[in-house]
């Protein structure tokens, strides 16, 4: 996997880059169910995989793509015989949502596909291969996104009632209701899996093995993975306390996130912020 990251850009307020990136995905790989706070494209270079948004699945190949909006629950996984491999970018900007909508794409039209494959994928090389360092790269790939956006449409097929993908089923209503839940609640202390089957009217232990089928994870291996994650974004976003972070992603003793957060990133908080910090410096 290759991975960019932006730091935010005064120069740039309609649309910026957040992170960019390409995946070799193995078979079977998934994310989510989960949601993003930025828009994020997948460009489908080779292979297939399933996407899920708003309780309707789209099987996907090479030469679409799939666009996640900020704060919807959305799953994605690589087919188990044919993996697929993908680009992404992540942005955001004040006149992204018009922008998108400008060539079809919309809340309600995620998934599409690139007038020429061929042409689509060197350009996401060139994205990829640009570096972020000073502000005329940056200026040649804002010139590259707005590139990018002439390449894609909207398949209207993918949509219309005849051909419309299959609603997923109960299972995965369930698992996103329960994923939203434990977003919406990971910074109380106090909250507990118990609670998101309690909010759902639902049995504790049925809703544990429809989490588990759905996702491949328990809800609690969920939960600390999520705080795990927004702590990270607090710690390399701010300079609070391992305390005050601790506090920020539910946990009353700072000994207790340390040692969980040790356990999943082969690292401690502050060893992982003094690292990321020499990265950014470089």
């Amino acid at each position: 996997m290759k991975e960019d990251y932006f730091q935010r850009n005064s120069l740039f307020e309609d649309v910026y880059y957040l992170t960019k990136g390409y995946e070799s995905c193995v078979p079977g790989h998934h994310y989510g169910p989960a949601r993003r706070e930025y828009y994020l494209i997948h460009i489908i270079e080779e292979g297939e995989g399933t996407f899920i948004s708003k309780e309707v699945k789209y099987n996907l190949k090479a030469g679409q793509f799939f666009m996640i909006y900020p704060n919807e629950t959305n799953y994605y996984k690589a087919d188990e015989q044919d993996p697929w491999k993908y680009y992404w970018i992540g942005f955001e900007g004040g006149k992204v949502e018009s922008l998108l909508k400008s060539v079809g794409i919309t809340r309600q039209t995620p998934v599409g596909k690139t007038h020429d494959r061929k042409e689509t994928i060197n350009l996401m090389k060139k994205i990829i291969q640009t570096p972020n360092t000073d502000n005329v790269s940056l200026i040649t790939l804002q010139s590259y996104f707005y590139s990018l956006l002439a390449h894609l449409s909207i398949e209207q097929e993918l949509y219309d009632s005849e051909t419309r993908p299959d609603i997923i089923n109960k299972d995965v209503a369930y698992t996103n209701q329960a994923i939203q839940l434990i977003q919406d609640n990971y910074k109380d202390t106090d909250f507990s899996i118990k609670q998101v089957s309690d909010e759902l009217a639902l049995n504790a232990s049925y809703l544990s093995q429809v989490f588990k089928r759905t996702t491949g994870r328990t809800m609690n291996d969920y939960l600390i993975d999520y705080r795990i994650q927004k702590g990270r974004e607090l710690l390399d976003t701010t300079q609070e306390s391992i305390q005050d972070i601790s506090e920020s992603v539910g946990y009353i003793n700072p000994l207790s996130y340390t040692r969980i957060f040790k356990n999943k990133m082969k690292m401690t908080p502050r060893e992982y912020r003094k690292k990321r910090e020499h990265y950014k410096d470089r």
